[in-house]
Parts: C-alpha cells; structure tokens; sequence
C-alpha cells in the first residue's frame, strides 16, 4: 500500500512539474526564440590581397545616419515592351518602325539607324544605347559642371527614361578619344572631346551600387556645346522594401569594424585592377566620406543589401601622387 502511495506521489509530482515548465519557461523560451534575428550579409570579395590601415577622419556629429533600414526586394524584371521601345525612339527623332534581334542574352533587341545616329533597346536586360556618329563640333559653351549635370538630368527626365525619384546625375568626368583602344580616357576639362555624366540608379532614396566598381553601368556623354552625343542606360525594375528593417551601425560599430571593409576601388587618372597589385602597394586609406547605399549583387538575385560606401585617399609605397579608394562595409548592425 505505502509503495502505491509513493507512486501516485511520484506520479503527482512529475505532472506538477509538466504544468509549471509549460506554464512559465516554454513561452519564455518560445519568445527568446522568436527574438533571434539573422543578421543579413552582403557577399563582398576582397580582391587586393595585401594589409592595410583604414583610418576615420569623418566627424562623428556631421554623421547623421536612420537607426533602422530595410531590404529592398526586387518585385518586377519585366522585359522592356515594343510600346515602351518605340515612346522613346520617336523622342529621339527616330520616326520609323524598329528591326528586331533576337538575343538568348538580351531577349528581343529593338534596332533603329539613321544619318546621324543608331539607336538599341534591350527587352530582356532593359537597357538603352543611343550613339551619333560623329562627337565632333566646332562650339564650346564653357559649360559649368553645374550646367553639364543638368542637362543629363533633363535629358532622362524629358524623354522619360526614368522616373525622376528613380536617379541621380553623379559624378563629371571629361573624356577625350584614345587611339590606341578606340574609344575614350579621363582628361582634363580642358582636353576633354566630351563630357561623361555617370547616372546612378536609386532604391527608397538611396544609390544602387554592385560589388565590383563603383563606375555605373549608366551614362550620358556630352558634347560641348551640351548636346547629347551617346548614351546607355539601364532601366530600373520594381523594388519594394522588407517588411523587417534592421537596426543600422553606429560611429562606434562602423570604427569597430573597419577590418571587415572591402576594398572596391582606388583610382588616380587611372582605375587600378586590384589583383595585379603588389601586396605592400598600399599603405593607408584615410576615410573622409560615409554614404549609406544598396549593393545589388549581380543580375540573378533579388535583394538588395543596405551597405556604407566609404570613400577617402589612399596612401601609397613610394607615391606621393593623389589616389581615391573606395570601400564597402556592410551597414546592418550585428547587436541587438
């Protein structure tokens, strides 16, 4: 009799205890659970292979940065329409109906020449060319870089290739006819044969870069007396922001983290390829600029990662010449 009393006890205790752990711990444990976050990651490469300093030069105050940021996904890639090809191409003087190329690559290619120029609209990767044949002109307007960026902004507005909210007319660089690769080289102003505005595509405000140059695949040439001469352009698809943010690095965590910071470009009159450089060839990078911008990794993925795009001077062995570097670091905070 004692022996079935203990077992019942037994019995009685261990129930006791099944109520308690799922009254109290299990949700406790269930909304720790729920609480762990994974921390998203751009995939960046670090192609120059050597050691270098980074130090930060930008004042901690003048750094105004959101608390928390999105992804962005990539809703639509439709193709690029016949419609849509031909709205642009009687913009741009030409009248007739377009010729078709049939591409694996770019999907049908919309095709149309004339005396002066020649004109390509890819369906499948949704990008424009246009190209006169001839940058030569007699007239120099003595054009401001102001003037200059304006007038390839208007340009995209005016023939509406992009929506206005979509862009952003960048960066000038005067370029000028190089004989030996036939087709262009950075210049001075002065030198230049045209005037290259870099066009930059934007997400919820802010630039759309990718992981291997921080050159554009969007531009627009200029002549001098401030005609359009050639330009390419990508159109951009539908993006919707995550409906999770992440909570976005600070002063102290991007200081922090500078080792991870991939080096994506250094540049002088020249871009230099990373790989081929020796690996004692940098010394120091000097950061003097933070800008917040989303990485689109290649054409196949769909999301775009928040990232700071870093920019300052890099000090090299043996070179007192002035050289640009840029660096990506991720900007999603890995602390609660």
């Amino acid at each position: 009799m004692k022996l079935r009393n203990k077992k019942i006890i037994t019995l009685f205790t261990f129930f006791i205890l099944i109520i308690v752990l799922t009254t109290y711990f299990l949700p406790s444990l269930l909304k720790n659970k729920r609480n762990v976050t994974i921390t998203p990651e751009p995939r960046l490469n670090q192609n120059y292979k050597g050691n270098y300093n980074i130090t930060l030069s930008v004042n901690k105050e003048s750094l105004n940065l959101p608390k928390e940021l999105p992804l962005i996904e990539i809703e639509s890639t439709n193709p690029l329409d016949e419609n849509y090809a031909i709205n642009i191409a009687n913009k741009l003087g030409f009248a007739n109906r377009p010729q078709k190329i049939d591409d694996v690559f770019d999907g049908i290619t919309f095709f149309w020449k004339n005396d002066n120029s020649t004109l390509f609209i890819y369906s499948k990767t949704r990008k424009i060319k246009y190209n006169q044949n001839s940058f030569l002109n007699n007239i120099n307007k003595q054009l401001s870089d102001e003037e200059i960026l304006n007038i390839a902004k208007e340009f995209v507005i005016q023939n509406k290739i992009l929506d206005k909210d979509s862009f952003q007319a960048d960066t000038l660089i005067p370029i000028k006819s190089d004989s030996t690769t036939e087709g262009f080289k950075e210049t001075t102003k002065k030198e230049a044969d045209l005037y290259q505005v870099n066009i930059k595509s934007k997400a919820i405000g802010y630039s759309i870069v990718n992981p291997n140059s921080v050159e554009p695949d969007s531009y627009i040439r200029i002549k001098k007396d401030g005609t359009i001469y050639s330009f390419q352009i990508t159109v951009n698809p539908s993006f919707k922001e995550s409906i999770t943010k992440y909570k976005v690095k600070n002063y102290e965590e991007i200081e922090k983290s500078l080792n991870q910071a991939v080096l994506i470009e250094i540049r002088n009159n020249n871009y230099l390829l990373l790989s081929e450089l020796p690996t004692d060839f940098i010394k120091e990078i000097k950061v003097d600029k933070i800008e917040i911008a989303y990485l689109s990794e290649s054409t196949k993925e769909t999301i775009l990662y928040p990232i700071f795009k870093m920019s300052g001077k890099a000090i090299l062995k043996n070179s007192q010449e002035e050289t640009l570097a840029t660096l990506y670091i991720s900007a999603i905070s890995n602390n609660p």
